[in-house]
């Protein structure tokens, strides 16, 4: 992978590649550009890839490992608009209010090929944009295993997770509640991982809209 530098002849060069390429595959490839170069990369999945058989078969990548984590300083969002089938998708966004600013979610090593095509597949940077996040490793598998390392300052690790791009177009700033189908996802994702009871409840709290969705999402 060719990697941007602050220096100017780096810069005529890339400015050379671009102009060879279509818009879309211009912004693409900045995206990755701005993620850097690595043998493997940490992302931290909050949404429908939390259930390994996503990963896996639908998306058809193999992680290098996979455990729960939790993210302080954001809150779990639907603002990424999709179809009348599935009607929005999951990401992130930062929360200083004390009483919902953790994402419980789960942390995948991918290689640098594994990580750049599941940005292709989840659509940055035209509906996501990649975010560097700090992650606490959850520590044992009690009822509140993330809020435990949390608390204890257990080490984070960095790590990417998907937040809405600046790039896609909505109609109003409010979350989209998501089809019944895809919020049982998340749910079966959670409940596999053991996440945090506390977290399980709330994902059961939320409402999905008026659609039942596909499952294979």
């Amino acid at each position: 992978m060719v990697i941007a530098r602050s220096n100017k002849a780096s810069d005529v060069r890339i400015c050379s590649i671009t102009r060879l390429l279509p818009p879309r595959f211009v912004l693409c490839w900045v995206s990755l550009l701005l993620v850097g170069e690595a043998s493997s990369y940490s992302y931290f999945a909050i949404g429908s890839n939390m259930v390994v058989s996503t990963m896996t078969s639908l998306r058809n990548l193999t992680p290098i490992s996979a455990s729960a984590g939790i993210l302080p300083g954001y809150q779990l969002a639907f603002d990424i608009p999709g179809s009348f089938i599935e009607p929005s998708a999951a990401s992130v966004r930062k929360n200083k209010d004390a009483g919902n600013n953790v994402v419980h979610g789960v942390i995948y090593e991918l290689s640098e090929s594994d990580f750049a095509r599941l940005g292709a597949s989840e659509g940055v940077p035209f509906s996501y944009t990649w975010e560097r996040c700090r992650v606490v490793p959850y520590i044992g598998d009690g009822a509140c295993a993330g809020q435990t390392a949390l608390q204890n300052g257990h080490a984070a690790v960095d790590a990417f997770v998907l937040t809405a791009s600046p790039l896609l177009v909505r109609n109003s700033s409010n979350d989209i509640p998501p089809s019944r189908s895809y919020l049982n996802i998340l749910r079966r994702g959670a409940l596999y991982w053991e996440m945090d009871q506390e977290y399980q409840d709330m994902l059961a709290r939320i409402q999905p809209g008026n659609v039942e969705g596909i499952s294979g999402r």
